[in-house]
């Protein structure tokens, strides 16, 4: 899961050494996303709030996995319990809101277990720069907390999402969120929206720069 709002302390550098030990709840929807991305060898890849990598694992895994990825997280810490990459993949201390890097640069982009953990203003910040470095007809994946869909689990979430508004910080990962509109207002246009039930309760969304 993504690991902090922007600006103010990070919350999650002390939980660093133990964020691996959930990484398996997270497997299911990373591997769902990885696919959908259709990654080719000679794409350029982004992974944004990339935490210890586990996004850029899964797709190191695939056999079309590209030449060139980068993953980006503002922890430096999460970054420093990524294991090593392949040769031309690297890691980048910066925030998802203001990213150091050229218009255009990418034909592939991620972002897992990021964008419910942000406010509005930030989430559209952070897929306007997604859509700068995105190429024209590049792909978008993003993966959230499933909103529920049943009464049954609503009312069951109500104490989850209470907590997660008004107490923020790591508990922020527990609210839910359909992020599809605010994608589609950022310029892109949706291809594939999926759930997985398995580990965390995920909604992956994969749209097409505009």
């Amino acid at each position: 899961m993504s690991r902090k709002r922007s600006g103010g302390p990070d919350p999650w550098s002390p939980l660093a050494p133990l964020y691996d030990l959930q990484l398996r709840l997270e497997k299911a929807a990373l591997s769902s996303l990885a696919s959908a991305l259709e990654i080719h060898p000679e794409d350029r890849l982004l992974d944004v709030g990339t935490g210890t990598a586990g996004m850029l694992r899964t797709v190191a895994a695939l056999p079309n996995r590209p030449a060139h990825a980068v993953g980006v997280d503002r922890s430096r810490r999460m970054l420093d319990q990524a294991p090593p990459l392949p040769d031309g993949w690297s890691l980048l201390q910066a925030d998802a809101t203001d990213l150091p890097l050229p218009d255009r640069s990418f034909d592939r982009a991620s972002a897992a277990y990021l964008l419910h953990w942000l406010e509005p203003p930030e989430r559209g910040r952070v897929l306007a720069e997604l859509g700068r470095v995105l190429e024209p007809g590049g792909l978008l994946g993003v993966i959230t907390i499933s909103p529920p869909r049943v009464s049954t689990e609503r009312v069951v979430r109500m104490p989850l999402e209470f907590a997660a508004d008004r107490f923020g910080g790591v508990l922020g990962g527990l609210r839910s969120l359909d992020p599809s509109a605010e994608i589609e207002a950022a310029g892109f246009r949706l291809r594939r929206r999926t759930r997985t039930g398995r580990g965390y309760p995920s909604l992956c969304v994969v749209a097409e720069r505009l």
